[in-house]
């Protein structure tokens, strides 16, 4: 990641490389402009436990979370050694923080990014993951995921539910932004690969098959675009 790119490329930042190979760029980087706010008595605590591996430590009035990551050399993202969610403890106080998420909208990082980005693609974001979706892949990973819903069920619910209701809110605030192409999750892969098992429970069924994912109110905000990132095509427009 860190060798430098060849000629004639060579010490261009990411908006000089997509000018100089003629090609425009898919601009996530507008998820900037929406800053979600947690409670203000939520306190996260960062430790190193050695050069490639760090320590999160969560802590909130009904108990606290913890995780572990190990960045890679070869990836800008981590791996999760220990997940956010690991029982239903902290499964329920992710749900307490959520419920008391909110949202809000940064113009001068909206005119920033316009002003670097110029003609080279237009302001595009995509919205959290949900349900699911949000254990598999961002709080507990999917074997752990797939137990969490068979051993202590009510709590995904609540914690489905809580997501939900953190993500309406933030559609709020995309509702009422410029940003028009909005990338939303998808569920068909997970359907298509998780489902056809035998015994899966109402909870997961329920959750894998009715995501709460397009067309929902943002066809209400005329939307241009939205697309579905996980399968399918890109989706009609709002107005059509």
């Amino acid at each position: 990641m860190d060798e430098p790119l060849p000629a004639p490329y060579t010490g261009m930042d990411a908006v000089q490389l997509y000018r100089a190979l003629g090609v425009s760029n898919r601009i996530y980087e507008f998820n900037r402009c929406f800053i979600c706010h947690e409670d203000l008595s939520v306190r996260h605590t960062r430790r190193q436990i050695d050069g490639m591996t760090f320590e999160v430590i969560t802590e909130t009035p009904v108990g606290s979370q913890r995780a572990i990551y190990q960045k890679s050399p070869n990836n800008p993202w981590h791996k999760s050694l220990k997940w956010p969610i690991s029982d239903e403890a902290e499964m329920k106080v992710a749900a307490w923080r959520k419920h008391r998420e909110t949202w809000t909208w940064d113009q001068a990082a909206y005119e920033n990014l316009c002003t670097t980005w110029a003609d080279l693609g237009a302001a595009t974001i995509y919205l959290p993951r949900v349900n699911v979706q949000h254990l598999f892949i961002e709080d507990m990973g999917v074997e752990e995921t797939i137990y969490a819903l068979h051993d202590y069920g009510a709590a995904c619910e609540a914690y489905f539910e809580a997501i939900e209701v953190c993500t309406d809110r933030m559609i709020d605030v995309v509702n009422g932004s410029p940003v028009e192409i909005i990338d939303s999750p998808y569920a068909r892969l997970f359907y298509t690969y998780q489902m056809p098992v035998p015994g899966s429970s109402p909870l997961f069924r329920k959750r894998v098959v009715t995501p709460h994912h397009p067309p929902f109110r943002l066809s209400l905000a005329g939307a241009t675009a939205w697309s579905c990132n996980s399968a399918g095509p890109m989706a009609p427009s709002a107005h059509a």
